[in-house]
């Protein structure tokens, strides 16, 4: 049953669509698992009445961002409810849920769900493309939303989670790629996407490995969500499946620029390129990091704090750490630069990465740590962090 509203009446047309959306809900929360044609054609009626009124509202209160929220969300419903039936028509409520959210941050810039459920979005149009080059690009575009939503709420879990996803799934399709072609060559174009989001720029890594290096960032959001919200079953469930994409002991590791402690803060610093690995508890440097990664996996392999470190070796405690955000500092070395902020130091510490991608998940990691250690919920990465320890689910 359709009401009636006033046409002019803005609180009264916008509320309708929230009321027919939210009906729409409830009538598919019923159907769950027992799908009948008629009840999905009534949340289909249900849901095109919404953005009918949606769109009605705008044309009274062209700036009103929440209606522009919601009418994406409906339409990403919509495409979800046709894809099987008639998949150009899901493909267009996709494009046209796209163009939603990005009206709608252009009322409200603040809003991570907005940006989460844009990405979500640009992941599902990908589905419908079978060229691996617009597959990726979509990709980058998805993590730049689930990336900007992080950066709004760092203790946003879906965003998080969703970041290591679309790492995952475009990793998937890149193997799946890599089997069928027997010389183990890709589009230049596909390669060139790999070398930026793995940080594989001037390696020598072939193809496969470059692979691996996105499934190990893959794991890393993946984890650091259910560190997150340790309650939810799909995480729990998801983090068993790339546990051991980890380079265990450490949940993220590589090179980046910093200065020799011992000239730290003085009037010369001498910058070097050194190996940094990071674990629950704290961000370290240091050759030594490197021999445990060699043996990680082995009865030998010594527990992190017990690796040793040199006086010119960083320990950095991520419960000191405030913050973490790219900078442009003209007197640091060449390359893409980031700033800590330290509880114990408050002019901080700067470190250069190779590229604009391993400083974008550097800051990613240690923003998100910094909250996982506010929340006190640090330790129970240690579990999964430990060669040859099993994740088992929170009961």
């Amino acid at each position: 049953m359709i009401l009636q509203t006033s046409p002019g009446d803005f609180d009264a047309v916008y509320n309708h669509g929230l009321v027919l959306q939210e009906l729409a809900a409830r009538v598919r929360m019923g159907i769950e698992g027992g799908e009948r044609e008629g009840d999905i054609k009534q949340v289909w009626q249900l849901l095109r009445e919404a953005c009918d009124r949606y769109s009605r509202a705008l044309e009274i209160r062209p700036s009103f961002h929440a209606a522009q929220y919601n009418w994406g969300v409906a339409l990403s419903e919509l495409a979800g409810l046709m894809k099987r039936a008639d998949g150009h028509q899901a493909l267009y409520h996709l494009h046209d849920a796209a163009l939603r959210y990005s009206q709608s941050l252009q009322g409200n810039p603040n809003n991570p769900q907005a940006l989460n459920n844009w990405g979500l979005v640009l992941q599902e149009v990908s589905s419908f493309h079978t060229d691996l080059e617009v597959k990726l690009m979509l990709a980058a575009q998805a993590i730049d939303k689930f990336r900007r939503s992080l950066r709004l709420q760092p203790d946003f879990d879906h965003g998080c989670y969703n970041l290591g996803t679309v790492f995952y799934t475009h990793a998937s399709t890149l193997r799946t790629q890599l089997r069928r072609t027997e010389d183990t060559i890709i589009s230049q174009a596909a390669l060139d996407w790999l070398a930026a989001l793995s940080a594989l720029n001037g390696s020598e890594l072939g193809s496969h490995e470059a692979v691996d290096a996105m499934m190990q960032k893959a794991a890393q959001y993946i984890v650091l969500a259910w560190a997150l919200q340790p309650g939810k079953e799909v995480y729990s469930q998801s983090v068993k499946v790339v546990q051991n994409m980890l380079p265990r002991p450490f949940l993220r590791v590589g090179y980046l620029k910093a200065p020799k402690l011992s000239t730290l803060g003085g009037p010369t610093e001498s910058w070097e390129r050194q190996f940094f690995a990071l674990d629950q508890g704290t961000l370290r440097s240091g050759s030594a990091l490197q021999l445990t990664m060699r043996s990680r996996g082995r009865a030998a392999s010594p527990p992190i704090a017990e690796v040793p470190t040199s006086e010119d070796d960083y320990v950095v405690d991520l419960a000191d750490v405030i913050s973490a955000v790219r900078c442009l500092e003209l007197s640091l070395p060449e390359g893409e630069a980031f700033w800590i902020g330290l509880k114990s130091r408050p002019q901080g510490m700067y470190f250069v990465a190779e590229d604009k991608e391993t400083a974008e998940e550097w800051v990613d990691v240690l923003t998100l740590m910094q909250n996982i250690h506010s929340q006190q919920k640090a330790k129970s990465l240690a579990t999964v962090l430990s060669p040859g320890k099993a994740h088992r689910s929170t009961e």
